[in-house]
């Protein structure tokens, strides 16, 4: 983190994690999780140090202060859920594919700190004191608004054109992603039709194209400065 601490709250931080494999899906589980109404997010993967970028994830919290085993409970909670809403055979082939688990804190702390069943040794409870006393909190947002949450939509979208992920083509109106260009080395388009026309200077365009006329204004600058 930028603060470079490990803050004794984030040891109590223990998430569900799904890792949606299109931006199809991840708009299913934004929409899946508001029905459900427990705590967490999804969003896109923009991190380039957890071999995941490009990609998308949905996060469930798991109640604080509930440990281990507290995290396992709310995983057994939210996978049941996952079942009954996708079908026990897609979430069960996810969950062997790495593709839902239970981790703790965030990846920033692992990156920083290690492993994070080695976090219980590191103690930065004076610096957090001290970084809490001038801390304010932000205000609390229960849910997302509509407009909010298309206008994640909209931005899920993009990243998805933007890492060629061909399912987003089921929200647009064509099936080609990004600016497009005319492939010549076999179409259709006939040569006669493509000639390179020959560029005749004057004089005046002469000086221009070799650049004696910004000698000239250099002079006259010169000339002015004198």
């Amino acid at each position: 983190m930028y603060y470079k601490i490990l803050p004794p709250p984030c040891k109590q931080c223990w998430k569900v994690v799904y890792v949606p494999s299109s931006v199809v899906e991840l708009i299913e589980f934004q929409k899946f999780q508001t029905q459900l109404g427990l705590p967490g997010k999804c969003g896109t993967e923009q991190r380039d140090y957890t071999s995941g970028l490009g990609g998308y994830r949905a996060f469930w919290y798991c109640p604080f202060y509930g440990g281990l085993e507290g995290g396992r409970a709310h995983y057994k909670r939210i996978k049941s859920a996952l079942i009954k809403n996708f079908g026990e055979d897609y979430i069960l082939n996810k969950e062997k594919d790495e593709r839902l688990y239970l981790k703790r804190g965030c990846t920033e702390l692992e990156r920083d700190f290690g492993m994070s069943d080695t976090w219980d040794s590191v103690d930065h409870s004076v610096k957090f004191r001290i970084l809490e006393s001038v801390w304010e909190d932000p205000p609390d947002m229960e849910s997302e608004f509509t407009p909010l949450i298309y206008t994640n939509y909209k931005r899920w979208i993009e990243f998805a054109i933007a890492h060629n992920d061909k399912s987003a083509a089921e929200y647009l109106h064509t099936d080609k992603f990004g600016v497009q260009s005319i492939k010549y080395h076999e179409s259709d388009h006939k040569v006669e039709d493509f000639q390179p026309s020959i560029v005749s200077f004057n004089e005046t365009d002469k000086d221009k194209n070799t650049g004696k006329s910004d000698d000239k204004t250099k002079e006259n600058m010169l000339e002015s400065l004198d």
